[in-house]
């Protein structure tokens, strides 16, 4: 796998949006993890959600429950399953 660092410049989000913080919060830590690519068949394809993008998730997801912005404390394994 390989990696670059790509610079978001806008999260977008529609109003009615069912989980809009539950979205933000995702779109915030694809915001600051770098894209990952891997070689499938001689060509290079972006992996959104790579183990360091869940890792990130999960931090942002803890913080938020520690602020009382999320109700809901995740680890990894029902995160993936909500994010699906």
């Amino acid at each position: 796998m390989r990696f670059r660092q790509v610079v978001s410049e806008y999260i977008q989000l529609e109003e009615n949006e069912k989980d809009i913080i539950f979205t933000l919060l995702h779109e915030i830590s694809h915001a600051i993890t770098p894209y990952f690519e891997r070689k499938v068949k001689d060509k290079w394809i972006i992996v959104d959600h790579s183990d360091k993008f869940y890792d990130n998730f999960l931090t942002v997801l803890t913080i938020a429950f520690e602020k009382n912005i999320i109700n809901k404390k995740y680890d990894l394994k029902s995160l993936k399953i909500r994010d699906k």
